[in-house]
C-alpha cells in the first residue's frame, strides 16, 4: 500500500509541475506580447496577425466572403477601425482622362477601397469580399468612374492593396493579392477559330 501510495504521490507531483510550467510559460508570453503593443491580433483561417508587427501577404478568394476575427489578449472588448487601402508599398502609376495618377496618392478618400471589397465590420471581426471576375484595373475604373490606362506593369503575385487594422496602440496592416487581379475579363465576344492566324 505504501509503493502505491508512494507512486500516486510522484505523479501527482510531475503533474502539478508541468501545470506551474504552463502557468508561468504562459504569464511570461502574455507580458511578454503586451509589451511589445501586440495586445491585439487578428485571425483569418489559421493565421495571425500581431500589431505592429510584419506580417505575410495574404491571398484571398474572390466571390465568396472572407471573415476575419479580431481578438485581444485581455479577451475583452476590442475598439478598432478597418479599411481596404491602396498599398503603398507596390505603387503604380495610371492615367485617367489626361491626368497621371499613382494607385496609392497619399489621399485618404482616393486610397481608400474599402467600399468595392465590401467591407463589414461586426463587433468581434469584419468581412471582406473580392467581386467576381474582377481585376485591379476593373476596381480603379470603378473607384475613377471611367477608363483608366495602366501605365506600369502589373504583377499576378504582387499586393496591390493592403487590409488596415486600427487600434488604440497601433495598427495590423494585411497585404493581399486575389486571383485573376491582373487579368483582361472579356464577355460577349466570339471568336471563330478557322479564322485565327498565327
Amino acid at each position: 500500500m505504501s509503493k502505491a501510495g508512494n507512486t500516486f504521490g510522484k505523479v501527482m507531483i510531475w503533474f502539478l509541475a508541468i501545470i506551474i510550467v504552463i502557468v508561468i510559460v504562459g504569464a511570461v508570453l502574455y507580458f511578454t506580447l503586451r509589451g511589445e503593443g501586440a495586445t491585439y491580433f487578428v485571425q483569418y483561417g489559421n493565421e495571425t496577425y500581431y500589431v505592429n508587427s510584419v506580417n505575410a501577404e495574404l491571398s484571398l478568394q474572390t466571390d465568396t466572403p472572407q471573415e476575419f476575427a479580431v481578438r485581444s489578449l485581455t479577451g475583452g472588448d476590442v475598439d478598432y477601425t478597418v479599411k481596404v487601402v491602396a498599398n503603398e508599398a507596390n505603387n503604380f502609376r495610371f492615367s485617367f482622362g489626361d491626368e497621371l495618377h499613382s494607385l496609392y496618392s497619399d489621399n485618404d478618400s482616393l486610397d481608400d477601397y474599402s467600399d468595392l471589397f465590401a467591407l463589414q465590420k461586426n463587433g468581434d471581426g469584419f468581412c471582406v469580399s473580392v467581386p467576381p471576375r474582377t481585376s485591379v484595373e476593373d476596381l480603379i475604373e470603378t473607384k475613377y468612374g471611367g477608363d483608366v490606362v495602366i501605365i506600369d506593369e502589373l504583377s499576378e503575385n504582387t499586393p496591390y492593396f493592403s487590409i488596415v487594422v486600427t487600434f488604440e496602440n497601433g495598427s495590423i496592416n494585411i497585404p493581399f493579392t486575389f486571383m485573376g487581379q491582373v487579368l483582361i475579363f472579356v464577355e460577349g465576344v466570339t471568336v471563330n477559330p478557322p479564322s485565327i492566324v498565327f
